[in-house]
């Protein structure tokens, strides 16, 4: 059923934003069992290679999510305040230079990295053994993300255009169809990595295919009809860069997982070597549950902000505030349990905890688990900011969770007190950044 704008203005908050971030949580959960589920294949059907290879590939993939993460929050946020003030027009144009922005993006990088795919696995951090196995992965799952880009920034799209439980099922879908291929390709047609890489890029395309076929035909306000004015390019690129502004902090939040994977297998390779990379490769699988947690409770709450943010109700937009604050703490002390006392059924599934690897990730996951309730509590209050078009603030605190904190931490820590430095380094990291966001609330809390 869709959310009218009338709802917007006036349903009460709490059970509105059960209507956006439910559905929005279910899809987010989808798309992290898809990557479990990925996981545990690769794992049993690999091995810890396989395991520790499409860690070292996704870290600058990751980059491709945070473009689409980007312009879909950018373009969305834009559009909803214009659905807001009747200018339906400028609403369109917002959601298609987004995706046209997006697809030329991506095509460009994937074209780039094409050239030369062992280069690139070796500047990852690639060992001789692993170099092999990544290259196979990476030119199977690039072409995806010329698809991908589209499902990303449509989901944005449906949840403004009222249609929350759609990206739900689009999302759903898409990860039914990754598992189904997975087992099929990498078990009985015993195409090992390679499959796995396959699955992923046509389960990226059905997502896409759904997205277009709403938005051409059946979008509530949001159709892409007369996208761009040709008579004004410059209004165009307006656009497009007002969109990277408002979003940006998106794609460096996107970043920050990235980031996170590259120093941990560069960090996890010089002190425990390839076993290391594989069990840190476990954990990476599991860490976008609480990224995704995070995300949904500000994709959630998006809608509900930015349109009466747009309308000129601030008090409905504090109060929505409020509500996802506190769904953000509530969540991190959930996913924080759960890795704490999950920690061994979470390591077998995908790895025997008698492996070398597998010991490693259960001594690891309890010093995962403190970094939950922070990362959790960032995501959703920088996604506040975004929704608001408060773009410093976004961009500030996403860069102390990245480059400011998370660079000195596992470069300093692991010196000053071995192998537990490289697994509480996120959490040292995401602590700060809550400490300067509570800090700035405190500031300016009128």
């Amino acid at each position: 059923m869709e959310i009218t704008d009338k709802e917007l203005q006036t349903s009460p908050i709490h059970s509105l934003f059960r209507k956006y971030f439910y559905p929005t949580l279910g899809g987010m959960l989808a798309v992290s069992l898809v990557t479990v589920t990925d996981g545990i294949f690769v794992g049993n059907g690999v091995g810890a290679d396989g395991v520790a290879a499409v860690n070292l590939v996704w870290a600058p993939l990751m980059l491709f999510v945070g473009l689409g993460l980007m312009l879909g929050m950018g373009s969305s946020v834009a559009a909803s305040i214009a659905l807001a003030k009747g200018d339906v027009i400028t609403a369109r144009r917002h959601v298609a230079q987004s995706m046209i922005f997006g697809f030329l993006t991506v095509s460009f990088v994937v074209s780039v990295m094409f050239i030369s795919p062992a280069a690139t696995v070796r500047i990852l951090g690639a060992s001789d053994t692993l170099t092999g196995v990544s290259v196979e992965y990476l030119v199977y799952i690039l072409p995806g993300f010329l698809f991908d880009i589209f499902a990303m920034i449509g989901l944005f799209v449906l949840r403004v255009d009222g249609n929350p439980k759609l990206a739900m099922w689009c999302t759903v879908l898409r990860a039914l169809v990754n598992i189904i291929l997975d087992y099929v390709l990498i078990f009985p047609l015993g195409m090992g990595i390679k499959g796995a890489a396959i699955a992923t890029s046509l389960s990226y395309v059905v997502g896409a295919a759904v997205v277009l076929v709403y938005l051409t035909g059946y979008a509530r306000s949001l159709r892409l009809l007369n996208p761009i004015n040709p008579a004004s390019w410059k209004g165009c690129m307006n656009n497009i860069w007002l969109q990277c502004k408002i979003g940006v902090s998106g794609m460096l939040g996107e970043g920050v997982m990235a980031l996170t994977m590259f120093l941990g297998n560069i960090m996890t390779m010089k002190y425990l070597g390839d076993a290391g990379v594989g069990a840190f490769g476990l954990i990476c699988y599991y860490l976008p549950f609480v990224f995704l947690v995070g995300n949904s409770i500000a994709q959630g709450a998006q809608p509900i902000i930015s349109f009466n943010y747009g309308y000129g109700d601030f008090q409905r937009v504090k109060s929505t505030e409020r509500v996802a604050i506190k769904t953000a703490i509530i969540s991190g002390f959930i996913m924080g349990a759960l890795f704490l006392l999950g920690r061994y059924p979470l390591t077998d599934i995908f790895l025997s905890v008698e492996s070398t690897s597998g010991n490693i990730a259960v001594s690891a996951f309890p010093y995962y688990a403190l970094c939950a309730v922070p990362y959790i509590f960032n995501i959703a209050s920088i996604g506040y900011f975004q929704s608001i078009g408060k773009v410093a603030p976004s961009i500030v605190f996403s860069l102390l969770r990245g480059p400011v904190f998370l660079i000195p931490s596992f470069l300093l820590l692991p010196t000053a007190i071995g192998v537990t430095g490289i697994w509480i380094a996120l959490a040292v990291s995401e602590l700060m950044t809550a400490v300067c966001i509570c800090a700035y609330y405190w500031k300016h809390h009128k």
